[in-house]
């Protein structure tokens, strides 16, 4: 089954997954943008209204000058694993820019 969402759903279930995992400073350097896979690693990031599949889709962020992101972003077990997987380190990777 294909899952879809807004891009700004899935920035709303990655927020707390990033406020968990990141100190005050890191936080407040963060920005994250959802990216198509096909527009590759310095993708421009989707307008919030997007409807998107999320298993064409990934994470990429910058916390404190560096740069890092997730693979694609497939929902073994419902939408609530989305920021579980990230969590537990499922999909994150952190790449050196």
């Amino acid at each position: 089954m294909r899952e879809l969402m807004q891009v700004w759903e899935v920035k709303r279930l990655l927020q707390p997954m990033f406020e968990s995992m990141l100190t005050s400073e890191e936080l407040r350097s963060l920005t994250f943008r959802v990216v198509r896979v096909v527009d590759g690693m310095n993708g421009r990031g989707l307008p919030d209204s997007d409807v998107i599949e999320l298993s064409r889709v990934w994470v990429r962020w910058q916390i404190a000058g560096e740069d890092g992101g997730s693979g694609s972003l497939i929902l073994e077990n419902g939408i609530d694993s989305l920021a579980s997987g990230f969590h537990e380190g499922g999909s994150a990777r952190r790449v050196k820019s």
